[in-house]
C-alpha cells in the first residue's frame, strides 16, 4: 500500500488513543526508513524515481537490509514487547504491525514482504497496491470511514 494511507489507515483506527500521532508515524515508518534515503538521494539528484537501480551499491543494501527489518513481524513484535514491559501495552504501536500485515497482501511476489525475517524468507504473492482497482478501493474505503466515524 502507498506511504501515505498507511498513515491514514493508522489515524482512522488509533485517533481516539492518547498519542495518535505517533500511530500515523509508526503507520509510515517502514516506508520511510526503509525508502525515505533513496527519495532524498533521488531528489537531490533532480531525477526522482522509484527504481534504485542506478543508487550507489551502498544505498541499494541499506534499503536491501531496511526494508527487511522494518517489514518483519518479528522484529515488530519483539519491540511490542519490549515497550510493552518497560512502559505497558501502547496499543496504538501495532500500527507498525498494520503496515506489515497490509503490505503482505498488497505486494506481488517480486515485491513481496518477508513478513518473518530473519527465521524465515515466508512470502506471500499479494495484489499490486498501485493497480488502479486497489488505489480506488482504499480511496473509497478511506473516504468513507472518514466521513462516518472522523467527522
Amino acid at each position: 500500500m502507498d506511504t501515505p494511507s498507511h498513515g491514514l489507515w493508522s489515524y482512522v483506527l488509533w485517533h481516539a488513543t492518547p498519542f495518535p500521532f505517533l500511530a500515523v508515524f509508526l503507520g509510515i515508518f517502514p516506508d520511510v526508513v526503509a525508502m525515505g534515503p533513496s527519495c532524498v538521494y533521488s531528489a537531490f539528484r533532480g531525477k526522482f524515481s522509484t527504481s534504485c537501480t542506478t543508487h550507489p551499491r551502498w544505498l541499494r543494501t541499506y534499503r536491501t537490509y531496511a526494508f527487511l527489518y522494518t517489514h518483519s513481524l518479528i522484529i515488530g513484535c519483539a519491540v511490542f514487547f519490549v515497550v510493552a514491559i518497560q512502559f505497558g501495552w501502547q496499543w496504538w504501536l501495532l500500527a507498525w504491525h498494520l503496515h506489515i500485515v497490509v503490505d503482505i497482501f498488497s505486494h506481488p511476489k517480486e515485491k513481496a514482504t518477508p513478513f518473518l525475517w530473519p527465521f524465515f524468507g515466508t512470502q506471500v504473492n499479494g495484489v499490486r497496491w498501485w493497480s488502479k482497482k486497489f488505489i480506488g478501493i482504499n480511496a473509497l474505503l478511506l473516504g468513507g470511514v472518514w466521513l462516518r466515524f472522523l467527522r
